[in-house]
């Protein structure tokens, strides 16, 4: 694939989901629901930070129906293998066409999911490459700034 280097990479990939970093207690955390309407792939980076002993943080992607979770239900097969030592990462790639399009499923979002004890964590859902206009048109709220290159 070739790439256009003149293009700003924000044109391509953009966060548009985000889970702050945070000591997270056991239970769940979520990002907002994203679209897949516009976007062909994804990627979820997950971070566990410092966990606490016992803790393990988990993490999945969930697809609904509506953009408020209608009929919400996991996407097969893209749950990350728990991470259960501090300061490490896990990457979980995805297609739009990974959801139930045929259901009428077009949002997703990431879940991370502590047990045990209390875990530092954040994440990140990028929306990559973009059907029409630029992936950066669909940041999360949470992102305040995009400086182009």
């Amino acid at each position: 694939m070739t790439v256009n280097s003149t293009v700003s990479p924000s044109a391509h990939v953009a966060p548009v989901g985000v889970i702050p970093p945070k000591t997270q207690a056991p239970g769940s955390v979520s990002t907002g629901w994203v679209s897949m309407a516009q976007l062909a792939v994804g990627q979820a980076i997950v971070q566990a930070g410092t966990l606490a002993s016992g803790a393990s943080v988990a993490a999945k992607l969930v697809q609904a129906k509506t953009d408020s979770g209608g009929a919400a239900k996991d996407v097969d097969g893209k749950a990350i293998t728990p991470l259960a030592v501090s300061d490490k990462v896990a990457v979980l790639d995805f297609r739009a066409s990974d959801l139930d399009v045929n259901g009428g499923y077009a949002f997703v979002r990431l879940t991370l999911t502590v047990a045990g004890a209390d875990a530092g964590l954040s994440a990140v859902l990028l929306g990559l490459s973009p059907r029409y206009g630029k992936a950066s048109d669909h940041a999360a709220e949470a992102v305040v700034e995009i400086v182009p290159g």
